[in-house]
Parts: structure tokens; sequence; C-alpha cells
């Protein structure tokens, strides 16, 4: 499961005023540790995964792919100053701030996150000998999507139908208020679940479905996971004790 998701719905840190150049990372503003951004990455639009083939004796190259996107390295320059006023973390505070799996936001892409990882060494370079002032490139890996900054979470008593404003498939984390045998289906794809305990979570994007801290994936069928399509409307209905569904579609765009 991705980091911030791993306990159900993602909650979104913040309320701070943030500066035309910045980034925010783990739910804290760039700007919250005196961190200055010199240059923000372009906007980008990942590409397809492609497998380059070449045949001896064969001109030209065969090319294969697979249906998915490469993931991007997102590129965030910064510096630390070193003035009269200005308030900087320590080198520590960034050190254990700088690190990990989480949401990366980027102030010339509003209403937009990424799920990014950040594990490549951090160099901090005087920009001048004999000034503490601290330059620095943060290289960031995120996945191909660009995700609402701000998640939509549903609640719905009957059942209803979805429009996904986004570019590609969406992947839901979905609550369900539930006791005995029931069905969930999305679309065309149906899960059944036996004996659910009274609260259900179906987690799409990690692959897990649970009710506290007990794995329910044994008791549920299913023949593949349910994903909301970037075209038409994806109609949601339930069979058995359903008095609730909670649902975050994480919608998305390349």
């Amino acid at each position: 499961p991705h980091a911030a998701d791993c306990a159900g719905f993602a909650v979104r840190t913040g309320g701070e005023t943030v500066s035309d150049m910045s980034f925010g990372w783990r739910g804290i503003s760039s700007d919250t540790y005196g961190v200055v951004v010199t240059k923000l990455p372009p906007v980008m639009i990942a590409g397809k995964r492609d497998e380059k083939v070449v045949v001896p004796g064969r001109s030209g190259a065969l090319h294969r792919q697979d249906g998915g996107w490469d993931e991007m390295l997102l590129t965030v320059e910064c510096y630390l100053p070193y003035e009269q006023g200005v308030t900087v973390s320590s080198l520590e505070t960034l050190a254990s701030w700088l690190q990990g799996l989480d949401w990366l936001t980027l102030s010339n892409r509003p209403n937009r996150r990424f799920r990014a990882r950040l594990t490549d060494a951090v160099t901090l370079s005087p920009l001048m000998e004999g000034f503490s002032d601290r330059i620095f490139a943060l290289s960031f890996w995120a996945d191909p999507f660009a995700y609402e900054a701000v998640p939509t979470v549903l609640t719905r008593t009957a059942p209803f139908a979805l429009t996904n404003p986004g570019t590609v498939f969406a992947e839901p984390v979905i609550e369900l208020t539930a006791t005995g045998d029931i069905t969930l289906t999305i679309g065309d794809q149906t899960i059944s679940i036996d004996g659910a305990p009274g609260t259900v979570m179906i987690d799409v994007p990690a692959g897990l479905i649970y009710s506290g801290g007990t794995n329910l994936s044994g008791s549920a069928s299913t023949e593949d996971w349910p994903l909301i399509v970037p075209t038409g409307t994806s109609n949601v209905s339930w069979t058995g004790n359903v008095t609730q569904m909670k649902i975050q579609p994480n919608w998305r765009w390349l």
C-alpha cells in the first residue's frame, strides 16, 4: 500500500500560506522550513513504458509496450538562505523531512499532487565560499499520474453513478458499512464478500480487502479489481445488507 493511504482515506494537512515558488512534502510546505525554491520541474506528461528489441540482421528495431507508463523524475532546485530575520530549520530537521515515500505538491501544479519517493542523496553546497547559504537539488521519482490535491470523498446510501473527470482509470478506496453476504458492483466488475463483519475496506490501489486488522481477501471473490473508467459513467450498486458506502475515487490525470 502507498504510505499516505495506509490508514484508509487520505487526509490533507495545510491551511498555511505558501509562496509562489514552493513545494510540499509529507504534508509540510518548503516555506515552513525556510527553504527557498529557485526552480520547479516543468509540467510533464509521462511516457509509455517501451522495450526496444534489436533483431540481428533486421533494420530498425522492434518496440514492445505493456500498456503502462514510466515514472517521472521531478527535480526541484533550492537554497537555504542566511539572512537577518529569516528562520531556517537545522540541517538535521531537513534531513529527517527529505526522505521516504509520500505525497508531493508543486506550486506550479495547483490542485494536483503526486505519489513520489525521495531516496537519492542530497548535497548542500556553499553558494559562495565564506557564506552560509547552501544550494541543493531534490530528485523526486514520481508515479506517472497527477492526483487531486484534496481528494474527493463521497458518501452514499443508495446505488448511484460516477463520472470520472480524469484522463485515466481511477483506483478507488471504498468503505462499506455492511453485514452478512454482500456484493458490490462498479461498472462491469463485481466483488462478492462472505460474512461482512460490519465495516469493510476495499483498497484497490493496495489490492487489499480488510476490516480493522483482519484480512478479508480469503472471504472475497472477484474476476478483477473495480476501476472507474475515464469515459462515460460507471454505475455503482450492491446487494445484501449494505447501509452505507463511502468512496474516495482517486481521480487522476496524465
